[in-house]
């Protein structure tokens, strides 16, 4: 029997959606990578020992998307020589966002699609006078195990037994690759072959268990190049752009560092810490005035 087959089906849940198409083809993963899809927190870790003695000074609470955590965690260590105490909590933006929404003390949200923080700024979650930023962008890739044969193009993954993609409900990697799979004419030839994780990382990290053929993640997200190689590059013809937007929030406890940080994410140094890491950094990160609650 098929390792791919013989997944417990006790243990997998059918995606919670009204689509049609997506019931029957994309499936919630929990088992094999259950703890991956909770959001990963780091709980007030200073980054640099600090001399001063008295209570610790508040830290700056990031929410941000999961692909963007390496260049984050660089960042927060070269801002302010690293006396600055920082909290991540890392994890699909949907999720992210939906935490704020329901009352997470946050001071800065950086989402893997403007959508989620013009849905906060509409809520009224945004700081008052502040807009939000587009830090950078990035591409759609197909990842497979390294033994694997590559792909050649989209239209060769419903060949394949099973492919991971983020969920689109809550993960916008997931959102863009329905986009791309969809006018690439893929999308229904899938049914019943897609894997849908909770972020990112899960889905890499079914790629490197070899418990999917394929998966369909962002430049940037951590891939382990040993285990995982890249075989595609989705062109971005197939999708909407993929903009990273970061955002002040109002609920947060540490507002004059956040929004010093907040600027130094817009810097050159900055920037080109994201490019390091495979992100098309903003040329001028640009403010977009969003509007108000409704």
């Amino acid at each position: 029997m098929n390792k791919h087959d013989a997944l417990p089906n006790n243990r997998v849940k059918r995606m919670p959606t009204h689509e049609t198409i997506e019931r029957r083809t994309c499936w919630l993963t929990g088992w094999r990578v259950g703890l991956l899809l909770a959001t990963l927190c780091a709980q007030a870790v200073p980054l640099a020992a600090s001399a001063a003695t008295g209570p610790a000074p508040a830290p700056v609470i990031v929410f941000a998307a999961t692909t963007i955590q390496k260049p984050l965690q660089e960042l927060a260590q070269q801002f302010n020589h690293g006396q600055t105490r920082f909290e991540f909590c890392f994890d699909s933006s949907g999720v992210l966002a939906k935490k704020i929404e329901n009352g997470a003390a946050a001071d800065l949200f950086v989402a893997a699609d403007t959508g989620w923080t013009d849905k906060l700024a509409q809520k009224g979650l945004q700081l008052p006078g502040t807009t939000n930023t587009i830090l950078a962008s990035t591409a759609l890739i197909v990842i497979q195990p390294a033994g694997n044969t590559p792909i050649q193009a989209l239209s060769d993954l419903p060949h394949l037994n099973r492919v991971a993609i983020g969920d689109p409900a809550t993960v916008p990697a997931g959102t863009y690759a329905r986009e791309a799979l969809t006018n690439a004419g893929a999308w229904e030839g899938l049914a019943g072959k897609l894997v849908c994780a909770g972020n990112a990382t899960a889905v890499i990290k079914l790629v490197e268990l070899g418990e999917v053929d394929a998966g369909i993640v962002m430049t940037g997200a951590p891939v382990n190049q040993e285990k995982v190689r890249t075989t595609l590059v989705i062109p971005g013809m197939l999708h909407r752009p993929i903009l990273y937007s970061a955002m002040r929030l109002k609920n947060g406890g540490a507002p004059e560092k956040a929004q010093a940080f907040f600027t130094f994410l817009g810097t050159p140094a900055a920037q080109a810490v994201l490019r390091n890491f495979g992100f098309t950094p903003a040329p001028e990160p640009a403010s977009r005035a969003v509007a108000g609650p409704r």
